[in-house]
């Protein structure tokens, strides 16, 4: 299954403080949880993997509004892996779809 993926065209964008290079970059994007969670975690969608093309330093992806669940960013495999808060991962298979509005900030600079 697929994540049901809303970038937030509003607020992604570059930044260059006045004097800095190289540029820091700033993604931001929503997302909803569906009825059968992958077995290694969700893959991260096309949008977000060209995005992460540009970075040469992904410094950290954050989420919030995870409704009880640890998320953690797989960089190697790009992966989101979703975790019942006390360190196990969610079962291949389990039902999330009753998580919505999932917010994840990606930074770096390229």
């Amino acid at each position: 299954m697929a994540l049901a993926y809303r970038p937030d065209d509003e607020r992604a964008h570059l930044e260059s403080p006045a004097g800095e290079v190289p540029e820091r970059i700033s993604f931001q994007a929503e997302f909803d949880l569906d009825s059968s969670y992958p077995s290694g975690g969700y893959s991260i969608p096309d949008d977000f993997t060209k995005l992460k093309e540009l970075f040469e330093t992904l410094k950290h992806v954050t989420f919030s509004n995870t409704q009880g669940k640890g998320f953690w960013y797989d960089e190697t495999n790009q992966k989101i892996r979703v975790y019942i808060l006390g360190g196990c991962q969610v079962d291949t298979g389990g039902d999330l779809s009753g998580i919505t509005g999932v917010h994840m900030k990606a930074e770096g600079w390229r």
